[in-house]
């Protein structure tokens, strides 16, 4: 009788250990995406946002002191930037200011801890560049800028299918339909994607960052002379080519000026104090839903429905 107990509580603990095993595997094959809710698994945040009219510009509403202002997402910015009046009505400046100049162009910081609230998720910065009038090029009315920070802090997934960004706590090994590159981080502190552009005796390789601060791609001069634009359907998950068969990268240039929105005057921008080749800006950007993971210098992207709707004019 004693060894038909065992024997049963043997089988018992054998049922239960490989449905507990079932449910680990289960686990850990889980898509990266759920799609039922277009939501990342392990979602830690979810912040919604807005594209400018012109789709160049990503803005999001966040929280300082209770008062809502808009901000723009900037991955190229290093700091958080705050409108100077705004931090005027919150708090007096006077000694918790600094100056910079940097490449001729003079930096005001304000030198004090604030919280800038988005939906729930704390950016937290000790020191924040002050932003003044014309500092930006824009024509949207922003209060300042949330910069780089915000992105080497979390693992970060831009949707633009449904306007959310995701703060992940983890990424998944499961990619299934995207594709990833990686960083290298350059001596100026940007993160670099190098690309692979056709001519018409070999290829040329180029630098590029990707921006979402700048609303049009670009590429330095000396090396988009030698580019050959290709012809006929690329593949999506290739952005260099995408980039080309788009031809943003001869049409447009990054106007990085403040002022010159009044003068009419188009400039080129000054990669060589990026320590890169070029940019790839928002025009590319919002066609593909991104997984940004500065902390491991990867990214992982995959075109979405604004590049289907693209492809098809």
């Amino acid at each position: 009788m004693k060894s038909h107990l065992l024997a049963c509580i043997a089988i018992i603990w054998a049922i239960l250990s490989f449905l507990s095993c079932s449910r680990s595997v289960q686990k850990d094959n889980n898509p990266i995406i759920d799609t039922q809710t277009v939501m990342p698994v392990d979602t830690l945040y979810t912040i919604p946002f807005q594209i400018t009219g012109d789709m160049s510009r990503i803005l999001l509403e966040a929280k300082i002191n209770n008062k809502t202002k808009t901000f723009m997402l900037d991955s190229e910015f290093p700091y958080h930037c705050i409108d100077c009046k705004f931090v005027l009505s919150l708090f007096d400046t006077t000694n918790h200011t600094s100056k910079m100049i940097e490449n001729g162009f003079t930096r005001v910081f304000c030198n004090h801890p604030i919280n800038i609230n988005l939906q729930n998720l704390v950016c937290h910065s000790d020191t924040f560049e002050l932003m003044f009038p014309d500092y930006l090029n824009t024509k949207e009315e922003s209060c300042g800028i949330i910069g780089r920070p915000f992105f080497e802090k979390s693992v970060v997934c831009i949707n633009f299918d449904v306007n959310r960004i995701y703060i992940l706590n983890k990424l998944h090994d499961n990619f299934n339909g995207y594709a990833s590159a990686e960083y290298i981080k350059n001596k100026e502190d940007h993160r670099i994607l190098t690309l692979k552009f056709p001519t018409e005796q070999d290829s040329i390789s180029a630098n590029l960052i990707l921006d979402f601060g700048a609303p049009f791609s670009d590429i330095d001069k000396d090396i988009k002379k030698h580019i050959k634009i290709p012809t006929g359907k690329v593949n999506p998950l290739n952005i260099g080519a995408v980039l080309l068969n788009r031809a943003v990268a001869i049409k447009y240039k990054i106007d990085v000026e403040a002022g010159n929105s009044q003068t009419g005057e188009v400039i080129e921008h000054p990669f060589e104090n990026w320590g890169c080749d070029g940019g790839i800006g928002m025009d590319i950007i919002k066609q593909y839903n991104m997984i940004i993971d500065y902390q491991h210098n990867r990214i992982y992207y995959t075109p979405n429905e604004y590049y289907k709707k693209m492809t098809k004019q």
